[in-house]
C-alpha cells in the first residue's frame, strides 16, 4: 500500500543524507523533487503546493543556524505533517442505540459492493449480528454478487437481506425495520453505483440517508482513479455528509494520492483500506503504520516480528528467554548466525532493518562474509569464553582465538563490537524502542 509514494520519496530524501546543515537551497532542491513525486501520485497541484510550502517554512524556521542531520530532520518533520494530515479519528464509530447503520456510496467499479462484504466480515468477527442489504435496483448482478460474498463469509450472524421490492426508498425502510425488529447490531447498506455523478441518483441517495439516518456514511474511492477523485468526492459531499473514506485497490503500485487530496482538503478521515479480492483483504486505517510505510520507516515491533520468522520457533523462544534474563552471550549469537546462514536468509533479514533496505548486493556479500568470519572466531573459543565474553579482554585468550581461527586482530575486535550492538538492538526491540540505536 502506498508503494509508489514510498519508492519515489526514498530517492528524493537521499539527497540530504550527508548534510549536517539545512539550507534554503537544500530544501528547495529536495522539495522540488518531492513536489514532482506528489503530483505524479495524483495529489491535486494546489494542495501539493500548500502542503509543501507550509512544511518548508516550518523546517527553515526550526533549523535556522542549527546543525542537524538533514535527512533525519526532514523525515521527522514530513512524518509529523503526514500524520497530522491523516487525522486521528480513524476508528469506525460503533456507538448508537438499537443498532448502527453504515451506508456505502461511490462510483460503479470502485469496489463498493466488495467492500460492503469485507466490512461485514470484519464486524461479524466481533461476535455481533450483521445485516447486509442493497438498494441498487439498477444492477441485478451487483445484488447477486453481494449475496454470494455474504454466503462466503460463512457466519450465521452475518445475513444478506432479500426482498422483492423494486423501489430504493421502500427497500431502505424494509431493511431498517427488519434490522431493528430482529435485534441486529449493525446494518451495512450498499447504494447504487454510477458511472458518473447522476443528479437523479444523488437525490435518491440523499433521501435514503434522511430515511435511515446512518451512523456513518462511507465514501469508496479507488486508489487508481487519479486527480478527478477529488472533484467526484466534492459532488457526493454536496448531497450527503460523508463521515469516512474507504480506499480500495491499494495493492501493488497504487498511487493513492487522490485519497490524500480528499483527506487534506476536506478533513474527512480514512477509516479502512482494502488491498485485494479476498473477503479478508481489509484493514483498519492506522495512520502511524501508513506514514511509516510511505517514508520507509519500520517500527521496532514490526522488525522483531519479521526477524523472528527467520529463526526456528524453538531457537527463538530459547534466545528470547535469555535476552529477558540478561543472559544473551556469544553462543546465542552463533546459533542465530548459523540459522540465518542455514536458510540463506541474510538478504531477508537485512530487509527488515529500515536503514538497510536499500543495501547493495556487494554490501550483502560483505555481511555474508562477516558471518563466516564471526562463526570461525566463536568456534575457536571455549564454552566458558562464549558464556562470559569479559574473559576475552585477556590478551593470551585473544591471541589464541585469532590464531586458531585463522583470522586477525581487527576482525576479532569487530566481532565483539557487533555482539554488543546486536545485544543492545535485541534489548531495544524487546522494549519496543530503537531510539539512539544505529545500525
Amino acid at each position: 500500500m502506498f508503494n509508489y509514494l514510498s519508492k519515489k520519496l526514498a530517492k528524493c530524501l537521499t539527497r540530504a543524507k550527508n548534510s549536517v546543515l539545512i539550507t534554503p537551497q537544500l530544501i528547495d532542491d529536495i522539495f522540488k523533487e518531492i513536489r514532482i513525486v506528489f503530483l505524479n501520485a495524483d495529489i491535486e497541484v494546489n494542495l501539493v503546493d500548500k502542503f509543501l510550502n507550509e512544511l518548508k517554512e516550518k523546517i527553515l524556521i526550526d533549523t535556522k543556524d542549527v546543525k542537524v542531520n538533514a535527512n533525519s530532520f526532514i523525515i521527522k518533520e514530513l512524518k509529523k505533517a503526514l500524520e497530522a494530515t491523516f487525522l486521528s479519528n480513524n476508528a469506525i464509530n460503533l456507538k448508537k442505540a438499537n443498532f448502527s447503520c453504515y451506508l456505502i456510496c461511490g462510483l460503479q467499479g470502485s469496489g463498493k459492493t466488495t467492500t460492503c462484504a469485507k466490512l461485514a466480515n470484519l464486524l461479524a468477527k466481533e461476535d455481533k449480528k450483521v445485516l447486509v442489504g442493497s438498494v441498487d435496483v439498477y444492477r441485478p448482478e451487483a445484488l447477486t454478487q453481494l449475496k454470494l460474498f455474504i454466503k462466503e463469509i460463512n457466519n450465521d450472524k452475518c445475513v444478506f437481506f432479500e426482498t422483492e421490492t423494486k423501489e430504493p426508498l421502500k427497500i431502505a425502510k424494509e431493511i431498517k425495520d427488519f434490522a431493528v425488529k430482529n435485534g441486529y447490531d449493525y446494518l451495512i447498506l450498499d447504494t447504487a453505483g454510477r458511472l458518473h455523478v447522476d443528479k437523479k441518483l444523488m437525490f435518491e441517495l440523499e433521501s435514503i440517508c434522511k430515511l435511515i439516518d446512518p451512523l456513518e456514511i462511507f465514501y469508496i474511492t479507488d486508489a487508481n482513479i487519479g486527480q478527478m477523485a477529488l472533484n467526484i468526492f466534492e459532488q457526493f459531499k454536496e448531497y450527503v455528509n460523508v463521515t469516512g473514506i474507504i480506499g480500495t485497490k491499494m495493492e501493488g503500485m497504487a498511487k493513492g494520492g487522490s485519497i490524500f487530496s480528499i483527506v487534506y482538503k476536506h478533513q474527512v478521515p480514512i477509516k479502512f483500506l482494502t488491498f485485494g479480492e479476498k473477503i479478508e483483504d481489509i484493514e483498519n486505517f492506522d495512520k502511524t503504520k501508513i506514514v511509516q510505510k510511505i517514508l520507509s520507516i519500520e517500527s521496532p515491533l514490526s522488525v522483531l516480528k519479521k526477524a523472528k520468522l527467520i529463526l526456528s520457533e524453538k531457537t527463538d523462544e530459547k534466545i528470547e528467554r535469555r535476552i529477558l534474563n540478561n543472559q544473551y552471550d556469544l553462543n546465542d549469537l552463533l546459533l542465530q548466525l548459523l540459522q540465518i546462514k542455514k536458510f540463506n536468509k541474510i538478504s531477508k533479514f537485512l530487509s527488515f532493518m529500515p536503514q538497510m533496505q536499500k543495501i547493495t548486493p556487494e554490501q550483502k556479500e560483505i555481511i555474508n562474509k562477516r558471518i563466516i568470519i564471526f562463526t570461525a572466531l566463536i568456534n575457536s573459543m571455549t564454552l566458558k569464553e562464549r558464556k562470559d565474553p569479559k574473559l576475552l579482554k585477556n590478551s593470551f585468550r585473544k591471541n589464541r582465538i585469532i590464531k586458531g581461527s585463522g583470522r586477525n586482530n581487527q576482525e576479532f575486535n569487530l566481532l565483539l563490537r557487533q555482539w554488543e550492538q546486536y545485544k543492545t538492538l535485541q534489548k531495544h526491540l524487546k522494549n519496543r524502542n530503537l531510539k539512539g540505536f544505529k545500525f
